[in-house]
């Protein structure tokens, strides 16, 4: 699914007058790097063609930065908390001549 920046703020009309009324709001947030552009809009991860497949690198500091309530009304904050943690590699202990 691509970013619906059509459909940011969706009014609808109310019966009988010409009031249009806010009903629903998808609000995103664009993050560039170079010529490469980034969506989040309702916790997915977009480029302006659909689906977002590999997350570039940069993309977690940026959004590390973001304000607290971009993060909450994007959704970003999902894509940063399901970010896959780095592996942790087990140093084993040397053996010594000792023993």
């Amino acid at each position: 699914m691509s970013v619906n920046l059509t459909g940011v703020h969706e009014y609808r009309r109310q019966p009988g007058t010409q009031l249009a009324r806010l009903v629903k709001s998808r609000p995103y947030v664009r993050y560039s790097h170079g010529p490469v552009d980034v969506f989040i809009q309702e916790g997915r991860l977009l480029t302006e063609s659909g689906e977002y497949g590999e997350r570039p690198g940069w993309l977690k500091k940026q959004i590390e930065i973001t304000s607290e309530e971009v993060l909450d009304e994007t959704g970003a904050r999902k894509v940063l908390d399901s970010w896959p943690k780095p592996s942790v590699k087990k140093k084993r202990a040397r053996k010594t001549a000792d023993g």
